[in-house]
């Protein structure tokens, strides 16, 4: 046990159960995203886990929710280094995984209270700390309250690939966590220009805490059907493939009407597609061999190779044994339609 730590009720659970299919061909089935190491020998889940230690009772605190396909890769990595690495029979997105940790908290610890975080984020290091505080602040509303809190950052720029969160400016100024007015989808690149300059939105990025009684509650309230679905799986007279597919923001975040936002102010990135990874690694780890030669704003993932960009701008490229990938930066979403592409030709050997 740690001196001056939380409660041995609070847990923190990664979720890691994602392909990263926009980050092909680097992610792959056998290498998902989270497992990545992006300018460092860390993955992206150890740093997930570093983030959240000091601020963990036990490392049995610490839980990993996964799927059958990446469970035996994690747990050789993490080597008993976390408390449970709970297993999802098969991907349903974030809404029932989320439910179905609570489920087993529960039984485990009727008092539980949980953080809820995501396993393929990038934070720099250097804001670890003030990222440590802003759960800090989420916790301690947790242990007075029974609505939902977030932790949100605030927009560094004018982001279009992420969900924004409102927030009452009437409380800005005010310590803890301020109430949350509307969410908003991923915008276009005019409206999120217009987001970035309002004092009183947020990049939502995926951290929910709560008491663990209460998501169940809010769950079985506003997602009946997907309480049911999980129940009945609980119990044994549902298969797991046949509950809904679902994120946590559409099935349950969004439809709660009182829930609570940490304003955090760190530097944070979801590493949502390759041209975001390129950026990164450049940044953290720029040991590549370029030559540019009348040629601008491109970024290269290829070892114990030179590669020499002659004449061309905005390109990406990924040069991996098997696949040669190039894009330009405009295009780096459609990486996930040619990934669909390959699974109905059957080439599942690129995947």
């Amino acid at each position: 046990m740690r001196v001056g730590v939380n409660s041995q009720h609070l847990y923190f659970v990664i979720l890691a159960g994602g392909n990263g299919e926009r980050l092909w061909p680097l992610s792959r089935q056998t290498m998902p995203k989270q497992l990545l190491k992006i300018g460092t020998d860390v993955t992206l889940l150890e740093q997930a886990i570093d983030r959240v230690r000091p601020l963990a009772y036990a490392s049995a605190n610490i839980w990993i929710s996964t799927t059958q396909q990446h469970a035996p890769r994690i747990g050789n990595l993490l080597k008993g280094h976390v408390g449970n690495i709970i297993i999802e029979p098969s991907m349903r997105n974030t809404a029932p995984a989320i439910l179905h940790c609570c489920y087993l908290l529960h039984a485990q610890d009727p008092n539980a209270q949980v953080i809820f975080l995501p396993a393929d984020a990038f934070i720099g290091t250097s804001d670890y700390q003030l990222f440590r505080e802003g759960i800090q602040e989420c916790i301690a509303w947790i242990r007075a309250h029974t609505s939902l809190v977030l932790c949100g950052v605030k927009p560094q720029n004018a982001a279009t690939g992420y969900g924004y969160i409102e927030y009452e400016s009437t409380s800005t100024g005010i310590p803890g966590p301020h109430r949350v007015t509307r969410f908003h989808e991923k915008p276009i690149h005019s409206v999120a220009q217009h987001y970035v300059q309002t004092t009183d939105m947020l990049w939502n990025i995926g951290v929910f805490g709560g008491q663990v009684t209460a998501f169940m509650t809010q769950f079985q309230q506003y997602a009946p059907e997907l309480f049911c679905a999980v129940n009945e799986f609980m119990v044994g007279v549902r298969a797991y493939e046949t509950i809904p597919a679902i994120s946590i923001d559409y099935a349950l975040i969004e439809r709660v009407s009182d829930v609570w936002v940490v304003p955090l102010d760190i530097s944070w990135c979801d590493v949502g597609n390759i041209g975001v990874l390129l950026a990164l690694q450049q940044k953290e780890d720029p040991a590549y061999s370029v030559v540019s030669l009348n040629a601008s704003n491109n970024l290269v993932y290829a070892h114990n190779k030179l590669v020499v960009f002659i004449g061309v701008d905005n390109v990406r490229v990924v040069d991996t044994p098997d696949v040669l990938l190039i894009t330009h930066a405009n295009m780096t979403e459609s990486v996930k339609v040619v990934v669909n592409q390959l699974k109905q030709q059957g080439s599942n050997q690129y995947l």
